[in-house]
This record gives C-alpha cells, structure tokens and sequence, in this order.
C-alpha cells in the first residue's frame, strides 16, 4: 500500500491543476474557504461551484379566529439558508490525493470539542464554521472583502456535507484496496448566523454594509420606487386636459382617493 506523507496531502491550493484554474485561485480569489472557529483550523477547495441556493424565509405563527376569513398572523423571524455544490477534479494522483484529505479534514469540521483530563469528557465548543465564497457568501460589512473565511466569512451552523465520488471518469489506483477518485461532488448546506443587526429603524437599515452580496449600501437617499426617492416622498404625475402637456402633481393619499372614487377631475 502507498503511503502519502504532508508533502503530498498539505499543499497549497494553487499549485496544482490547470494553469486556469491556478489562475483562477490564485489571482481571482476564486474559492471556497472553511474555517472551524473553535479549533481555528482550516480548509479551501477551488471554486469549481455547480449549483448555488440562498433561500430567506419569513416564519409566521397562523392563528385562525372565529368569524375571521382571514388568519392572525404573528412574525418570529427571518431565516436563511444557504446550500452549495461544487466539483473537485484532480489532473493527477497527487492531486487527488490532495484533495481527498482536504475532504477529510472538511469532514471533520462538523464534531464539536471536548474538554480533556480525568474527568468524562463532555462539549466544550459547538461545530460552528465560518464559510466564504467570493461575494455571494461574504460578511455584508468591510472585513467581507477579505478571502478568508476566518476574516470576511458568514458564521454557519452546517447541517451537513455529501461527498459524491463521479464513477464516470473512474479513480486512480496506485496500490492494493486505494481509489483516489479524480472528480468529486461536494454539498454544503447550513443556516447563517449573522454576527450584525438586521432590520429596519423606520426607513434605515440597521446592519449597515452592503447586505447580503457586497453590491452597495442599503441605507441612501435613494430606493426602486419609480420615481428613485423614498415611497412617502413620491409624486405621481398625471396629463390634465386632452392634447395639453401642463401636468400637475398629487399626492399618494389623493391619488388613492381618486382610484377609490373613480374621478380623475
């Protein structure tokens, strides 16, 4: 049987592969970082990604009352989840080999710490990870910039990983009962635990940043109701007369009022 030592499986995440996926890596900052924040330990996979799911989930408690066509609706919270798949392809055995362990260490990242000494053990630190992946799984404030999970990642509570070896390419076989397959399919799921506010203060956003993706900030003068300023500010224009242009504004309450009435004079 083979034996692989740390100069094998410990390499950095750049240095094999095709020179576009290298550059890609290196260059772009395109991957996917896992850092275990109890152990402090981490893991990277290229961002070969095949499918990726941010679901935001309103949860209501329903109460139906007697007479009432409709039900009482109660809020609890806003809740998001995110799954992720990716593939790891190897060019060559060492490079699976690589890339086998990085799924070991990954695996282990979902069991907790223990206390040690003579004592029985018990759970020190839950299995929380922080997890980044270029803008679209990123802290919404500055440290999100950074590439690395440990700086700019989102706090996951993982609920578990798949790891789905592709059977149609095959695997290396350097030695007796060894298979070092050369495609991988990996899937994340987990549920975000935001380290910021979220939320409104009337019309401002509480997290501050650039919430969720690093696009731009919430929080401005500006908004998409037609007009680019804030719903209480908009005015609605209408032609007065036939074939005239003079216009006149009214207000949102009138304009509701005239709906209502079915008179536009």
């Amino acid at each position: 049987m083979s034996k692989w030592d740390h100069k094998t499986t410990h390499v950095e995440l750049g240095a094999r592969g095709s020179i576009g996926d290298q550059k890609l890596t290196v260059e772009k900052d395109f991957y996917i970082d896992f850092f275990h924040i109890a152990t402090k330990k981490c893991v990277s996979f290229k961002g070969f990604v095949i499918a990726f799911d941010d679901a935001y989930q309103a949860n209501w408690n329903s109460e139906s009352v007697y007479g009432r066509m409709d039900p009482l609706m109660m809020y609890q919270g806003t809740e998001r989840t995110i799954s992720i798949s990716w593939d790891i392809v190897a060019a060559s055995l060492e490079e699976s080999v690589a890339n086998l362990h990085r799924i070991e260490h990954l695996m282990t990242m979902l069991y907790p710490v223990y206390t040690t000494g003579k004592q029985p053990s018990v759970i020190q630190a839950s299995p929380l990870m922080k997890i980044k992946f270029a803008n679209l799984i990123r802290d919404s404030r500055n440290a999100g910039d950074n590439p690395q999970a440990g700086q700019g990642g989102l706090v996951a509570a993982v609920t578990g990983f798949n790891y789905a070896p592709d059977f149609e390419p095959g695997f290396f076989l350097p030695g007796k009962g060894q298979m070092f397959p050369k495609s991988v399919t990996m899937n994340c799921q987990f549920t975000v635990l935001h380290t910021h506010k979220l939320g409104w203060n009337r019309s401002k956003w509480r997290a501050g940043g650039k919430y969720p993706y690093g696009t731009d900030f919430i929080t401005g003068p500006f908004s998409h109701c037609p007009d680019g300023k804030k719903p209480a500010a908009a005015a609605h224009k209408l032609k007065k007369g036939k074939g005239k242009d003079a216009k006149r504004k009214i207000t949102d309450k009138a304009l509701a009022k005239m709906l209502a009435t079915g008179n536009s004079k």
